[in-house]
């Protein structure tokens, strides 16, 4: 690594412009973003001239890899109908439909622009099915920007209140009215929720909840989880909103309702799905999902960059690519390697850290223990942490530098690109080891 002095230059002349320096807050690393000029495969280039292994892959927007060859070659052909949005045209009805085909609650399907527009437009459709106003998320789950989910993101533990009743912690000024009708609860733990819903079922919409936790690192659900919460939501007439943004078309082409052989009534997908360009949708049970039907709906569905064409066509190229290569038994492959063998090191090393992960995206977690849900990960050790991610730079390894997000590899990891992160994860135990470590306050993601 040879210094981010042009970052830095960068920085103090952006911000006058750009507030922070950045468009999305999450890019924001202290002391100062980190600029990039490209990317190709399993890597990025900065502007000082930089090569790092991506683990960041897009805040997971890839599954594939940059530049990735039968994706350009669609988007390219798409730019010469000369069509880009606003008009409907054949390739929406072939992507939804191998959606369709593939994820199991996808009886209908309708296409947004980002994830955080398709949990608005689920929720909307939910509340508008239902006729109620109140939801149900999952403390520590980020379902973007949309103001009734934007709460109890990274809430202090003081602020949380009682792990059996969460408080609902609003972290951001400028909200609507409204959001004191959003119910948080503990992931993976049903009973909870059940006391909930046997109280105010008939207040509650939907239960949205993210089947694989990733707002608070990785957490996959404990055995039984979700059929016990789909089990919940249909005794007490409740819908179920699966947010697959992120572990959509990743440890299965459907996804993880289908790994897990849960199917909810409504589903976000996004990210992975069109390999970084920006396109989202909503799909679920036909009853459901035509209430937001023209003419004969209740519920509006419009955008004018819904179905954008060149994103239709990378998702078309995207979703064949995934299901002809059987990319999900590739990133099941290359994770649960780089998750046993971080494990052994720190065990050999005496560290007391701990990967998770499942089929492609993972975190570190400093901490003696499994790791649950947001209360058990939030304690995770954070000096050790920003050592950690401190070291990976250094090595070439790109790392966010917050201990609550979740970090990925692509189709395009190879057996080298993994070989390399185990050795920089190898050196920085090793810092670790040899370093007595404070605690630190909690470097929480800005959003």
């Amino acid at each position: 690594m040879v210094g981010l002095n042009r970052s830095w230059e960068h920085f103090n002349k952006v911000s006058k412009i750009i507030p922070g320096g950045v468009n999305s807050n999450l890019r924001f690393y202290p002391p100062h973003p980190i600029y990039f000029r490209r990317a190709e495969g399993p890597y990025i280039w900065d502007i000082d001239g930089n090569k790092y292994i991506d683990c960041v892959i897009s805040h997971s927007g890839v599954i594939l890899g940059y530049q990735y060859p039968t994706v350009l070659e669609a988007v390219e052909a798409a730019l010469e109908s000369g069509i880009t949005t606003s008009y409907e045209t054949e390739l929406a009805y072939r992507v939804a439909k191998l959606i369709h085909d593939i994820v199991p609650s996808a009886e209908v399907v309708r296409f947004a622009c980002t994830g955080s527009e398709a949990v608005a437009k689920a929720v909307t459709i939910a509340k508008g099915y239902t006729g109620r106003q109140w939801i149900v998320k999952c403390e520590g789950e980020y379902h973007g920007w949309y103001d009734p989910v934007h709460v109890s993101l990274f809430p202090s533990l003081e602020d949380a209140g009682q792990y059996e009743e969460p408080k609902t912690v609003v972290e951001t000024k400028g909200l609507m009215d409204g959001v004191e009708k959003t119910l948080v609860v503990p992931y993976n733990d049903s009973e909870v929720l059940e006391k909930l819903l046997r109280k105010r079922h008939h207040d509650i919409a939907c239960v949205l909840l993210e089947p694989v936790a990733h707002g608070m690192g990785v957490i996959p659900p404990r055995d039984g989880y979700l059929r016990e919460i789909r089990e919940l939501t249909e005794r007490y007439n409740v819908l179920l909103i699966f947010d697959e943004i992120i572990s959509g078309f990743r440890p299965s082409p459907g996804g993880a309702q289908q790994y897990y052989g849960v199917r909810p009534d409504i589903t976000t997908l996004g990210k992975a799905m069109s390999n970084g360009f920006p396109l989202s949708a909503v799909a679920g049970v036909e009853d459901v999902m035509n209430i937001s039907a023209p003419v004969t709906g209740r519920v509006s569905y419009s955008g004018t960059f819904n179905g954008y064409q060149l994103a239709l066509a990378a998702a078309e190229a995207t979703i064949s690519e995934i299901v002809k290569r059987d990319v999900p038994s590739h990133l099941h492959e290359k994770t649960d390697f780089l998750v046993r063998r971080f494990n052994e090191m720190a065990a050999e090393l005496n560290v007391a850290a701990r990967a998770q992960g499942l089929a492609g995206q993972f975190q570190n977690y400093f901490i003696d223990r499994p790791v649950y849900n947001y209360r058990d990960a939030v304690k995770a050790n954070d000096s050790a942490y920003k050592l950690f991610r401190e070291s990976l730079l250094a090595d070439g390894v790109f790392y966010l530098p917050y201990k609550l997000f979740h970090h990925g590899i692509t189709f395009s990891h190879g057996d080298e690109e993994i070989r390399r992160i185990i050795e920089a994860y190898e050196n920085a135990l090793r810092k670790i080891s040899d370093t007595k470590l404070g605690a630190e306050p909690t470097m929480k993601p800005s959003l």
